[in-house]
């Protein structure tokens, strides 16, 4: 639920420019966890074409896990017969600490993608604007602006692989994150 919530997040408050959006425009959403990644493509109506998950596979490394991440994405797309150069937006939540304002990762314990950019490879294949974020933050804000808890304060608990606990607050529709 969280991976949809990012993807019409993204849509309406980061996309800048709506003049790049056609029919045929389609949003990649990401949801980087311990055990699995899970990807969702829709088109730009918020109708959801593909979603997959893949194991993660944590010793594999930062630069495997990615290139199956893409292989995956553009295997879905393959699959709807569709131009991976039409997505005009990606959002990827990372279970750990991550800097939005530099796109980099900051401490992803489970998975080890400390100081990478993955905005920035993914970015760059698909040539679309990126976000990164914590996990629980995006799932936070898409229940706050989406879910049945529209504007009222919240606070929310994800439980991740091995123990790990994120979370999030969000007082009177403003986020503390």
């Amino acid at each position: 639920c969280h991976i949809l919530c990012f993807v019409i997040f993204f849509k309406k408050f980061i996309l800048k420019s709506e003049g790049d959006v056609t029919m045929d425009s389609y949003l990649i959403g990401i949801d980087v966890g311990g055990t699995n990644i899970k990807m969702l493509i829709m088109d730009t109506s918020l109708r959801p074409l593909e979603k997959c998950s893949i194991p993660t596979n944590a010793p594999e490394g930062y630069e495997k896990i990615s290139a199956r991440m893409i292989q995956a994405l553009d295997s879905m797309f393959a699959n709807h017969n569709i131009n991976e150069k039409k997505v005009v937006a990606i959002g990827m939540g990372l279970p750990g600490t991550v800097d939005r304002k530099n796109k980099k990762t900051l401490f992803l314990s489970r998975i080890m993608w400390n100081g990478f950019d993955p905005s920035r490879k993914f970015g760059d294949y698909y040539d679309a604007p990126t976000v990164i974020d914590n996990d629980a933050n995006i799932n936070a804000l898409g229940e706050c602006y989406f879910g049945a808890l529209q504007e009222k304060n919240l606070i929310l608990l994800t439980l991740g692989t091995v123990r790990f606990l994120g979370e999030t607050v969000i007082s009177v529709g403003k986020s503390a994150i």
